[in-house]
């Protein structure tokens, strides 16, 4: 099935709803089986045919695809319409033209993939339309306090060592790794890496307070730049949507079944200063660096199955945040927890326990 749509005499590109809902677009839509040659409306629609009853215009076409989403999956086509038949020379230039279409479509799927990793589609959509302020943000290094959850799944090694079914193992940790992405956009973060059976989120990266409506004002580096500092972060609201996904995170887990085994994460948590950058190159990939890293990383090792352990930074941010909320309390509670003696510190690091009202 080939579907062209033309607007004002243009071919231009079908919308993306079906058109079987598009009831007001009339003889804009044709839908044809098979060749266009086998279609007078549909070579009338692309010029082959300028009046019924004349001989077409010789043309050639050449199929893209989607090589990313669905391989080989035909998303359009080019036409070449006019003039003498081509010779085996010009359909070799032709194929040559649609394979490096193809390869601008992946890259752009592949972009907009890593995109919605955790920014909205409004964002996604402002980068990929300016790429040269995406390549700017993304490839410019920043320090930023941000909020950074680290979570392990307890006990895994054990576990895939014990059922010693490679397929299971890589089924549980996709299926967890899609989880924790899909959590982390939720509520508003972004997800940085997984390592093994370790998964990184970053609560807090630039721009974050910034809404579509105020990015559609960048026209160039400069504006965003002004604008990112005219909307300065807002550090106590990273560290309630770092908790929050925490505690979503711990329950969500806890349905995830590997052999006999009912699964449980660790967490740790901390709000502080850190590098923020690209480190390979591709667009809407930014990891973070610094102490606060390695101190949610420590964290994370003192939690037991299921515990979420905070550090003094995130704590000290939550208790503003429920002061600048007006709240009596927050939704979830924060106990003294003592303190550890961490790998790289030289002075124990005093930690606290989240959990749920409910627990």
């Amino acid at each position: 099935m080939d579907v062209i749509f033309v607007e004002e005499g243009q071919v231009v590109t079908p919308p993306t709803t079906s058109f079987i809902l598009q009831e007001g677009l009339g003889g804009n839509l044709i839908e044809y089986e098979g060749r266009v040659s086998d279609s007078r409306k549909a070579m009338r629609a692309l010029g082959i045919l300028d009046r019924a009853g004349e001989k077409p215009r010789c043309f050639h076409t050449v199929t893209l695809f989607n090589r990313t989403e669905e391989p080989y999956r035909p998303i359009g086509k080019i036409f070449l319409i006019g003039g003498p038949p081509i010779d085996d020379t010009d359909k070799t230039i032709m194929q040559s033209v649609a394979m490096q279409l193809d390869t601008k479509l992946m890259h752009h799927y592949e972009t907009k993939r890593n995109l919605r990793r955790s920014l909205s589609e409004d964002q996604v959509e402002f980068f990929i339309q300016h790429p040269v302020i995406a390549k700017w943000f993304f490839e410019t290094a920043r320090n930023v306090e941000i909020a950074m959850v680290y979570t392990d799944i307890v006990g895994y090694t054990h576990i895939t060592r014990r059922i010693n079914d490679p397929s299971e193992t890589i089924r549980v940790a996709k299926e967890r790794i899609l989880k924790e992405i899909e959590l982390t956009a939720r509520h508003g973060g972004y997800f940085d890496k997984d390592i093994g059976d370790c998964a990184v989120s970053l609560f807090g990266p630039p721009f974050y307070e910034l809404s579509i409506d105020s990015l559609l004002e960048a026209k160039d580096t400069a504006d965003l730049e002004r604008l990112m500092e005219e909307s300065p972060p807002n550090r106590e609201r990273y560290a309630f949507q770092a908790v929050m996904y925490a505690l979503e995170s711990v329950e969500a887990i806890r349905n995830v079944e590997m052999g006999s085994s009912r699964l449980e994460i660790s967490v740790g948590i901390e709000v502080k200063n850190v590098a923020i950058g690209d480190l390979n190159g591709n667009m809407g990939s930014l990891t973070a660096m610094g102490d606060g890293m390695n101190l949610a990383a420590r964290l994370q090792g003192v939690a037991n199955a299921g515990q979420i352990v905070i550090g003094p930074g995130c704590r000290e941010k939550l208790e503003g945040y429920r002061k600048n909320n007006l709240a009596k309390s927050l939704p979830f509670q924060i106990e003294e927890g003592g303190v550890a003696e961490l790998k790289g510190y030289d002075k124990p690091v005093e930690y606290f326990l989240v959990s749920s009202n409910g627990a």
